[in-house]
């Protein structure tokens, strides 16, 4: 079974593995860009070299009572301590104070 294994393997063109497609040799033939789920917060944590790849976000909130969602395509990023603010092409900032506090403003 495991020389069987082999022979499909090394037969195939290509493979996936995680986010890089690679031929049966190993090398690289392209990559993909990984998408991670994480809570809001966690934004606060990162150092600004990680915050300039996130570059969607995806707002659950409360708005006069109805449950509403943001999809948002990040345009810019501004770190300082713990405080960091995302804003979109449209102009709405997510602002995170540490990991107490989370607001959406919506632009003028």
């Amino acid at each position: 079974a495991g020389l069987t294994a082999g022979i499909v393997y090394l037969s195939k063109e290509v493979h996936a593995d995680h986010a890089a497609l690679a031929d049966a040799t190993g090398a690289i033939l392209g990559v993909g860009q990984a998408a991670f789920s994480v809570p809001l917060f966690v934004l606060a944590a990162m150092p600004i070299g990680a915050l300039g790849r996130v570059r969607a976000l995806s707002v659950s909130y409360e708005d006069e009572g109805q449950l509403a969602q943001r999809q948002m395509q990040i345009m810019s990023r501004l770190k300082k301590g713990s405080t960091v603010k995302l804003v979109d092409a449209l102009g709405y900032t997510v602002r995170l104070d540490g990991t107490t506090q989370a607001l959406l403003i919506t632009p003028d």
